[in-house]
């Protein structure tokens, strides 16, 4: 379990994209909160098995990416960090998504999954989505 506790620099950068992304109300506002924390040439990993599998490049590419990801999970999605993890340029986030529906509200809650964020100069540089955990996990031990 996320304990809030920041252990440095990296790690809080994380922190504040997450806040971004499920606390903004469209794609513009996500856009605009996340340009001063992501490089400009970033580069967004879904696993293979992943709806959108493959890379996504840049600021453009990661509009792509957050449009398809509040028109299927809805725009009051939200994104809930189970744990953090940091070393070097290296941050691993175990979390999970809350979904609403707009117009039900039923609400959803998706299984854990994995991210592992590369930063450089002080920026988001690049973010590998693993649906499975453990896997993630271990990618973040065995780099840096």
């Amino acid at each position: 379990m996320d304990t809030g506790l920041v252990t440095g620099p990296n790690e809080e950068l994380v922190r504040r994209a997450f806040e971004v992304i499920s606390r903004s109300e469209s794609v513009d506002a996500v856009m605009a909160g996340l340009e001063e924390l992501m490089h400009p040439n970033i580069e967004l990993v879904n696993p293979e098995d992943a709806i959108e599998g493959g890379t996504r490049k840049g600021f453009a590419g990661m509009r792509t990416a957050l449009e398809n990801f509040f028109d299927g999970a809805g725009r009051a999605a939200t994104l809930e960090i189970e744990e953090v993890r940091s070393r070097g340029e290296l941050v691993f986030v175990r979390m999970r998504i809350h979904a609403r529906g707009t117009s039900s509200g039923a609400e959803a809650l998706s299984s854990p999954v994995g991210i592992v964020y590369m930063i450089s100069d002080g920026r988001v540089f690049r973010i590998e989505w693993h649906n499975d955990v453990d896997k993630a996990l271990a990618e973040f031990e065995r780099s840096g």
